[in-house]
């Protein structure tokens, strides 16, 4: 229950680069997107993209389409992302070639994607693509160390615990201290941890995860709500339900609000009714299990049942 964060990534361009037509306007549907606040977003995007097409600006297509990608995501709207991330993808390998650092964002974000559908083989492609295309070029230190630490949670999926440790230490040092970042790579770590029955060193690392989200974010803030639930999972395995109910429950008063990863969600409910069961409580254990019922039918994996990319087309010439 350690997943992926799907982030999007977008930079004002550098210095005498040619600011993009509406760049106010993107910058207004990202700052929404950060702030939880997707139907807005995509109100504010999808305009922006259907005059980049009547205008032919491919450039202005590429960089929106990647953008949208991530809100239609939150919005439940899997094949639209799927779509949307496609289309910048082909776009800027026209425009800039397979090596493009435009190409890093959509791949990435296209791999979570890919990881929320359960096609781990394909997301681990993606990420590691744009991982390899991101290493070509300087700087870029933040966004290089998350796309560790997402390869680093498709490893721990995969159980390949063994990479997935490396990679998260690898982000850890690429990471500012107490970025919020760091605090997903010692949530996977802990992962690792409690998979391979060091049980102190995992109870730690999902403190820190949990500690470093409440010092740098919003109390409400979803991943707050993302370390609570994971140390409420280390506690529910490690046979201590009566600790785990109270953090599930706080987790998902977190959740209920909005802006949290649709996938991640399913997967604590269901985990919480598990903790409900267990203590005897049967009716809210029932209710739990019902929204975990409703969600997984439109859910990524539910939704997306075709095959649009050929990833192999991504690898390295």
């Amino acid at each position: 229950m350690f997943v992926l964060m799907s982030f999007p990534f977008a930079e004002r361009p550098a210095a005498g680069q040619t600011t993009p037509a509406g760049w106010n306007q993107i910058q207004n549907g990202l700052n929404l997107f950060h702030q939880h606040d997707n139907t807005r977003a995509v109100n504010a995007l999808e305009p922006l993209l259907a005059n980049a097409v009547s205008e032919n600006n491919a450039e202005a297509e590429a960089l929106v389409s990647a953008l949208l990608g991530p809100v239609y995501q939150k919005l439940g709207r899997f094949l639209d992302a799927e779509t949307s991330m496609n289309r910048s993808i082909a776009l800027w390998t026209r425009l800039k070639g397979d090596n493009a650092l435009e190409l890093v964002g959509p791949m990435a974000n296209l791999g979570a994607l890919y990881f929320d559908a359960g096609r781990y083989s394909r997301a681990e492609t993606l990420i590691a693509r744009a991982l390899e295309i991101d290493n070509s070029f300087p700087g870029h230190f933040r966004a290089r160390a998350m796309l560790m630490t997402n390869l680093g949670s498709v490893y721990f999926t995969e159980h390949k615990d063994e990479l997935a440790e490396e990679k998260c230490e690898e982000a850890l040092r690429e990471f500012a201290p107490m970025d919020p970042g760091t605090g997903w790579d010692y949530a996977i770590l802990g992962a690792v941890r409690l998979r391979a029955g060091r049980f102190e060193e995992a109870e730690s690392a999902l403190l820190q995860a949990l500690s470093i989200w409440k010092a740098q974010s919003d109390p409400v803030d979803p991943r707050v709500g993302n370390g609570l639930a994971n140390l409420a999972v280390f506690y529910s395995v490690t046979n201590r339900p009566e600790k785990a109910e109270p953090l599930f429950e706080q987790a998902d008063a977190i959740f209920r609000k909005g802006g949290s990863d649709l996938t991640f969600v399913r997967q604590a409910r269901a985990e919480y009714a598990k903790v409900e069961k267990s203590l005897g409580h049967k009716r809210e254990a029932k209710r739990l299990e019902k929204e975990v019922e409703k969600m997984s039918a439109v859910s990524a994996e539910a939704v997306m049942t075709r095959n649009i990319v050929d990833v192999s087309s991504f690898m390295a010439r």
